[in-house]
């Protein structure tokens, strides 16, 4: 089972889920996470509220985490600064696009966040 945090705002598609599981090549469970940000209060802060919500024994398991980015940009550093400092690692990074014909948001990619990092380290 491949535990999925979802930022996104929206609950993935049927069609999303099932693309994700075959990508992942096994069963995923997503957990919704509502986001609501303000730039009023400092927003780390709002971040670390909102990480409360996030079930802790899929953090503290060992396991691969998957995220969902949200959209609002600057909320994506924070997020991945937040799980890595809680799992000593960075998560996978799941690439949603939305399709042109269906109109609904479908699995592009996944990205190992944690790999690009360990393998960015020779262009030092």
């Amino acid at each position: 089972m491949k535990y999925v945090i979802n930022f996104s705002g929206h609950k993935l598609h049927p069609i999303a889920l099932k693309q994700l599981a075959e990508k992942l090549k096994d069963d995923v469970q997503v957990e919704d996470i509502k986001i609501s940000l303000s730039r009023r209060i400092p927003l780390f802060s709002q971040i670390v509220t909102m990480m409360k919500e996030i079930k802790k024994t899929p953090l503290n398991s060992g396991a691969p985490i998957y995220v969902i980015i949200p959209g609002f940009a600057i909320a994506t550093p924070l997020i991945l600064a937040y799980l890595h400092g809680v799992n000593g690692c960075f998560p996978m990074a799941v690439e949603l696009i939305r399709d042109p014909v269906s109109k609904i948001f479908v699995v592009n990619d996944v990205h190992d966040l944690e790999y690009y990092r360990q393998n960015s380290r020779h262009y030092r």
